[in-house]
């Protein structure tokens, strides 16, 4: 008896089905770019990542687990099927924190850099005045994983971080 695992993502690297099947022996990978293309096989599959939409999850017979593409949930996740239902849904939270902190980051010195003026001009002249980022404040909303990557990003560039979090109770910085 085979475990079946479905990647229903339209971004899943095409390399992933043969890595897995390298690394779990007997495994059976399909990967769907389309989670609509996957009626028939989500019938036996033992698990998924990816989205699993409402008319999918009343196909799956065997369906344990649902590994979300993403490390936060939407509102269209929270399906009454899926909810009330006995599969697991995990999620990628805390896998992405230093790449988006990162990304976040990187587009706040663009800005105080001021490269939305000077980029289209293909040259640096005299322009508007660049913002210095020590000492000024910054707002984190959500301080939790890539929030609190951030927030330690920005307080080494020497900025006054302020962070607001209804879940976190320790600073991460």
């Amino acid at each position: 008896m085979s475990f079946k695992i479905l990647l229903l993502a339209p971004d899943v690297d095409p390399s992933w089905p043969e890595k897995i099947r390298r690394a779990v022996p007997g495994v059976v990978v399909k990967a769907f770019v389309d989670p609509k293309d996957a009626a028939e096989d989500i019938v036996d599959a033992d698990a998924a990542y990816g989205t699993v939409p409402p008319e999918l999850l009343a196909r799956a017979t065997k369906l344990r687990w649902i590994c979300a593409d993403r490390a936060g949930l939407g509102g269209a996740w929270f399906y009454d099927e899926l909810v009330k239902g006995d599969v697991i849904v995990t999620n990628m939270r805390g896998s992405y924190n230093e790449h988006l902190a990162g990304h976040a980051v990187a587009f706040l010195l663009a800005f105080a850099r001021r490269f939305d003026h000077y980029l289209p001009q293909k040259r640096w002249l005299r322009g508007p005045e660049m913002i210095d980022l020590p000492e000024k404040t910054v707002l984190i909303v959500g301080v939790g994983g890539a929030g609190g990557e951030a927030s330690k990003l920005c307080a080494a560039l020497g900025m006054r971080v302020l962070g607001i979090d209804p879940r976190v109770t320790e600073p991460p910085v």
